[in-house]
């Protein structure tokens, strides 16, 4: 199978994934309404609606600018199927192409991410069960307040372990993201600057973007050169 015949069958599967996905998370409510005729107050709808869309529609297009160059088609598609983006399936994608020595911006790192995606997600349902089942009668004891501040560090800790193994191959490289960084989101926090959250995302990829554009004329970076032609079986 040719990477052209690999794309169109990807991206065939993936609408139709996504489409009965769609169909389903709208299953609930629609049946809601036809059985019961429960239907939610206009007003408070189109609040939620309105307030939900003006931070999601924004978070996506930044997701979509900065994780599809990365995963490729087939892992965008498993990804925003089965959600845990940030926490699970980007960290997945990273490590198995940490582990493979493939670069990311290759066929062949698109079709790892890919299959670590996937195994991630048939991974995570495992996990989720099992931990229903079992952890169930210590559910007072996770709910503790104490241990709350430690639950809310867990995906903050899992990025900073794997940001560090990017930095350390070109430290100068990842200055001038991480001081934007630290400025948005140091602003954002400011009772002035609260709107700015709903843009950290945006402004901190454009930034990234555009230093190393900069960095790459000035020969801190270089090209990749890939001349493997990957040859998927079928």
């Amino acid at each position: 199978m040719d990477k052209q015949t690999y794309e169109k069958k990807v991206h065939f599967f993936g609408r139709i994934s996504v489409t009965i996905f769609m169909l389903g998370t709208v299953l609930l409510p629609l049946t809601l309404f036809l059985k019961f005729g429960i239907l939610p107050e206009k007003a408070a709808f189109f609040t939620g609606a309105s307030t939900i869309l003006s931070v999601m529609i924004l978070v996506s297009l930044a997701e979509f600018l900065s994780y599809a160059p990365i995963i490729g088609s087939a892992g965008m598609y498993i990804m925003q199927i089965t959600g845990n983006t940030g926490n699970i399936k980007i960290p997945a994608s990273i490590a198995a192409m940490e582990a493979t020595g493939i670069d990311p911006v290759t066929e062949e790192g698109e079709i790892v991410s890919a299959l670590s995606i996937g195994i991630s997600a048939l991974t995570t349902e495992i996990v989720v069960l099992s931990g229903v089942l079992l952890l169930a009668p210590f559910r007072q004891v996770f709910q503790n307040p104490a241990l709350k501040p430690a639950f809310e560090q867990i995906v903050p800790a899992l990025f900073g372990a794997l940001i560090v193994s990017f930095i350390i191959r070109n430290w100068k490289l990842s200055v001038i993201p991480i001081v934007v960084a630290f400025i948005v989101t140091y602003i954002s926090s400011q009772p002035f600057g609260a709107k700015l959250a709903y843009f950290t995302i945006p402004i901190i990829v454009i930034a990234t973007l555009i230093f190393n554009r900069i960095a790459y004329n000035m020969g801190m970076l270089t090209p990749i050169k890939n001349d493997r032609d990957i040859n998927i079986q079928k």
